[in-house]
């Protein structure tokens, strides 16, 4: 059996899984009076009810992660700039280690059932990036989370200072993730393209071995150095 384990401030979401088969999964509130819904037993119903949202968001984001796709054209319109109402906004560099942070953080707030905030963002970038609070503040994640919205990647609820991602944007995120992180970084690393088969039995490994040699002999056809 595989538990799968999302801690969340005071809520720690856990998902048990045997094979293909979900088996359970469950919301666990470690501290109640922090809920703001009060702990008494009349306010039960306000508590399970705020679980229940919290359980059904999370299963959301779990579903799109799991069909992440890319639509046609996708992937060659996120450099370019974009609006969002009047102002125009700098378009989305998939090569930079901040912008790919941001994106990886959106996917991890984006379980939070009342959606996040600027600060949220700046927070969960600051864990990533090893970062002080200085060096990224809320203005900088109001500022990409801005170039998110001109891609419609992410949107603001209503009149709020809290954003969320649609499912569709999740996909769309989660796709150019690991796009980025387990495609093009492991097979275009240069110094691999020339290295010995893998020693580990892992399938994984191989097939970057062989993705490699064959991007060697591209290269060589398309008389690319490596």
């Amino acid at each position: 059996m595989t538990i799968f384990r999302i801690h969340a401030g005071i809520l720690t979401l856990k998902m048990y899984t045997k094979g293909e088969r979900v088996l359970r999964c469950e919301v666990i509130v470690h501290n109640v009076r922090k809920l703001k819904e009060g702990n008494n037993l009349m306010r039960w119903v306000p508590v399970v009810t705020h679980l229940n949202e919290v359980l059904i968001r999370f299963l959301a984001v779990v579903q799109c992660a799991d069909s992440a796709t890319l639509d046609d054209g996708t992937y060659e319109s996120l450099p370019e700039p974009s609006a969002v109402g009047a102002a125009r906004v700098a378009g989305i560099n998939l090569a930079s280690a901040r912008m790919a942070a941001v994106m990886e953080s959106v996917v991890a707030l984006s379980t939070q059932p009342g959606g996040f905030t600027s600060g949220d963002l700046a927070v969960k970038m600051q864990e990533r990036l090893r970062v002080s609070a200085d060096d990224y503040q809320p203005r900088h994640a109001a500022y990409d989370l801005k170039k998110l919205r001109g891609k419609m990647l992410v949107c603001k609820i209503g009149k709020s200072r809290c954003y969320e991602a649609p499912a569709e944007a999740l996909r769309t995120l989660v796709a150019l993730g690991m796009l980025r992180e387990n495609v093009l970084k492991p097979v275009l690393r240069i110094r691999n393209l020339q290295g010995p088969p893998p020693r580990s039995n892992n399938p994984v490994d191989h097939h970057y071995y062989n993705l490699r040699q064959e991007m060697r002999r591209l290269f060589r056809t398309k008389k690319i150095a490596a």
